[in-house]
């Protein structure tokens, strides 16, 4: 999501789960034993109500003090007209904030506390597509947030609100329909297995449950550098190893380089200026695992709020068949890292209409979004350079 709403993690990023629990997980989302909602590809913004009028937020500053710098109707116009961005952002936005007064204006708003509860709002407008084409016009409320002064969430819920606002916009003349957010069914046949992805979770781990991802990239990292200077001075490789496969920075570069020779010294600083590179290089295997079993997830999706899934994935094979000889013809190497991953993930073949699911498990808020993230690097350069 973003912006005011946050961050949702990748299963690979929460760094601290156990393989038991990856395996554990891959079993229930297989399942179709989790409550996963579909995680869209619109416009994010957090609506609430404040002093009779309906106020936004894109940031989590604005969010702060209950909205003291939240934007109403007229600040909203006033934002993009000067950001030259195309009419119709403006358009979309604005719109939906004066959908959301004609609803509120129908029941009492109280219940939005003057700015302590906001909707976490998507915006669908077809003319502002972004990579899944959706083929509709809609608000979809993902939940409301509970904030506190610092604009910090306390809580997240769904209730009553909700259907009140469907309700109560149908008799009403809106740019937009409002929808909540699509819960999805996960739909494998009975045929279909997980196997090969539970194989290689084994595979990774050492056949260990209780390990955790650092603990993997951690080995990774420990192999290269022992790999690279030998096993004389097995305290040395262990604090590099964790420096570059658990992205600890203690002790410092100084400090763990002292008194070692030149040749040393100078191969480990020039691989530390890739230090990301070399962690997302660690952690690669398994990410690659979860995009993988996240493609195979997406396809096997009912609910989806695109009207037209084969007419979605058609045009998606179209943009991306323009990108990626745009590129081609341009000799750009500035996609290369994500075209080699959308490759290798299928190309075409990965390309699902959705962006991908939200769930929670073990209190964790986590996604699945298969390859979307290369293909949207890959149509972002092409659009914007």
């Amino acid at each position: 999501m973003g912006g005011a709403a946050g961050h949702v993690s990748q299963i690979w990023e929460a760094t601290d789960m156990t393989f038991g629990q990856l395996k554990d997980l891959t079993r229930k989302v297989f399942d179709g034993q989790i409550d996963a909602t579909e995680k869209l590809d619109g416009q994010n913004v957090m609506i609430s109500y404040k002093d009779g009028k309906v106020i936004a937020a894109r940031s989590a500053k604005e969010l702060r003090n209950y909205g003291e710098e939240a934007m109403d109707v007229e600040a909203m116009a006033e934002y993009f007209s000067k950001r030259g961005n195309p009419p119709s952002v403006e358009f979309s936005y604005v719109e939906a904030m004066n959908d959301f007064q004609k609803v509120f204006e129908q029941f009492d708003p109280k219940i939005l506390a003057n700015g302590k509860i906001w909707l976490n709002v998507e915006i669908l407008y077809e003319e502002n597509e972004n990579v899944i084409p959706y083929f509709r016009n809609e608000l979809r409320i993902h939940h409301l947030r509970i904030i506190d002064e610092k604009g910090k969430t306390i809580d997240i819920f769904r209730n009553e609100l909700l259907d009140d606002i469907e309700i109560a916009q149908l008799n009403l003349d809106t740019t937009y329909t409002i929808h909540r957010t699509n819960q999805v069914s996960v739909v494998f046949g009975e045929d279909e297995t997980i196997e090969s992805y539970i194989d290689q979770l084994d595979y990774m781990s050492g056949n260990d449950d209780s390990k955790i991802i650092s603990d993997y990239t951690y080995g990774q990292a420990l192999k290269m550098v022992n790999s690279n200077f030998g096993d004389a001075n097995p305290e040395f490789n262990e604090l590099l190893a964790k420096r570059w496969g658990r992205q600890e920075k203690h002790p410092p570069i100084n400090v763990l380089l002292k008194d070692r020779p030149y040749l040393t010294q100078y191969v480990v600083r020039e691989e530390d200026k890739n230090a990301k590179a070399l962690y997302d290089r660690f952690l690669y295997p398994l990410k690659n695992l979860f995009s993988e079993f996240g493609i195979d997830v997406l396809n096997h999706l009912d609910g989806l709020a695109t009207e037209s899934p084969e007419r979605s994935v058609v045009r998606l094979m179209e943009k991306m068949d323009d990108a990626v000889h745009h590129a081609e013809i341009n000799k750009t190497n500035k996609i290369g890292e994500h075209l080699e991953e959308y490759r290798e993930l299928g190309a075409a073949r990965s390309l699902v209409p959705t962006e991908g699911i939200v769930f929670e498990y073990d209190n964790r808020l986590l996604k699945l979004t298969g390859s979307f993230t290369p293909v949207l690097r890959i149509l972002g350069f092409h659009r914007f350079g």
